[in-house]
């Protein structure tokens, strides 16, 4: 995995606009020393992180920065859909390799075709091809290890492309402004975030209020009903994400700002 590269990435975002956060949190596990099976799965674990967690707005989500880069013409359709494709192939693989696999479930059947499917098109050089992960072999793993990763290298290099094209886009206040709305959704889709957020807030008001009846989590859950009978949205994260253009911050910084202007708590 390439990290200089991913910070170069970032900073061409920020360059852009400091509002606009790539790989923002993004912590994948070390590959230093790993190889065969190993390697493989880690790297799914990584970029599934990357696309479901830190991410989730680059392609999980429906409304997405790729979609976004394909509306305004800075990426071609095909590549958006080669993203599409490796982000579905990601989730499917992570699914095997994490969850417990009864094949006498419903949706197991259909999984397995999507399984088999990818090692088609990642073996297709090869005459005999495994069919399930079960038939993979130790000398096998070093091809898919080269299918992931230069399929990652691939998804950089489209990040790169866009973003280049962006800088010199004639809609790039548009485009800031759609990006916006949609990262502000995907902060606002993320609980855990905000349950973080809060529980930093919660820990603050502790120390600094002398509040001794609750601990943190309480007081953090106590405010996280307070948001939700006021009607907290995605609108008031992005009008703190609209009230600052000049700052770089993190996504818990823009959700505590958020928090904070809402009046809520």
């Amino acid at each position: 995995m390439d990290e200089q590269k991913i910070e170069t990435l970032k900073k061409m975002a920020h360059e852009i606009d400091p509002r606009i956060n790539l790989f923002e949190g993004f912590a994948p596990k070390k590959l230093e020393g790993k190889k065969g099976e190993t390697l493989f799965w880690r790297q799914i674990v990584n970029i599934y992180g990357l696309f479901a967690d830190c991410d989730r707005v680059q392609v999980k989500e429906k409304s997405n920065l790729f979609e976004l880069f394909t509306r305004y013409d800075l990426i071609e359709r095909s590549e958006y859909d080669d993203i599409l494709k490796f982000w579905n192939d990601v989730s499917e693989l992570r699914k095997w390799f994490c969850h417990n696999n009864d094949e006498t479930l419903f949706y197991m059947s259909s999984r397995k075709v999507r399984i088999k499917k990818y090692l088609n098109n990642a073996f297709v050089l090869v005459s005999s091809k495994p069919t399930t992960i079960e038939e993979i072999s130790q000398n096998d793993w070093g091809i898919l290890n080269f299918n992931i990763q230069s399929r990652f290298d691939n998804y950089l290099q489209i990040i790169e492309k866009a973003l280049n094209a962006w800088k010199k886009s004639d809609d790039l206040v548009d485009l800031v402004d759609e990006w916006i709305t949609i990262q502000s959704k995907a902060l606002f889709s993320d609980k855990e975030l905000i349950q973080n957020a809060l529980a930093e807030i919660a820990e603050y008001e502790k120390k600094n209020n002398g509040i001794s009846n609750m601990n943190t989590p309480q007081l953090a859950n106590a405010f996280i009903k307070q948001l939700e009978v006021g009607g907290f949205s995605s609108k008031n994260i992005e009008d703190a994400m609209k009230g600052n253009s000049t700052q770089i911050r993190s996504n818990k910084e823009i959700v505590q700002e958020a928090i904070r202007m809402s009046g809520l708590i």
